[in-house]
């Protein structure tokens, strides 16, 4: 991470989720809608050039290389979804969520109303997180940010 720079990997993990949720996965059903409020302007910028390229038909690389990323995503995604809703099912009312990054659960998961959620980052991605979360609809989890720099705070004392 760049000092004071939100992390350019939580942005592009959150720009294979809205590549996933505008069609371009082959997980049938994956919707996200949170992750295209992350998105830089670079990043919309992207997305929207992909998304007209695939509208088109056009099947080169850079379509390829965004279904592929969106495909990993979708995946990630749908399966850690599962595991939180299995989690939830069996009584759990906590969710810690290490680098957090620019995830979306807590505003788009409906179990999670009710259960407290720790979103655990960076100061620098939290900032334009929080700064993005009007943009949101309302949370669905009770949240709390807890900002750590990984490569000098204690996760304990936070």
């Amino acid at each position: 991470m760049r000092a004071g720079r939100p992390s350019g990997t939580a942005h592009l993990v959150a720009l294979g989720r809205a590549m996933a949720d505008a069609g371009l996965s082959h997980v049938a059903g994956f919707h996200d809608p949170t992750a295209r409020v992350f998105l830089s302007d670079k990043g919309r910028k992207s997305l929207a050039k992909t998304e007209q390229a695939y509208r088109a038909g056009a099947r080169g690389f850079r379509v390829a290389a965004a279904r592929m990323m969106a495909d990993m995503m979708a995946l990630r995604t749908s399966a850690i979804d599962a595991a939180v809703r299995a989690a939830i099912a069996e009584g759990a009312r906590q969710l810690v969520i290490l680098g957090a990054g620019y995830d979306g659960r807590a505003w788009r998961l409906p179990e999670l109303a009710g259960v407290k959620v720790f979103e655990v980052d960076h100061p620098a991605t939290q900032g334009d997180k929080r700064a993005r979360v009007p943009e949101l609809p309302a949370a669905q989890g009770i949240i709390t940010f807890v900002p750590v720099n990984f490569e000098r705070d204690a996760l304990g004392r936070r």
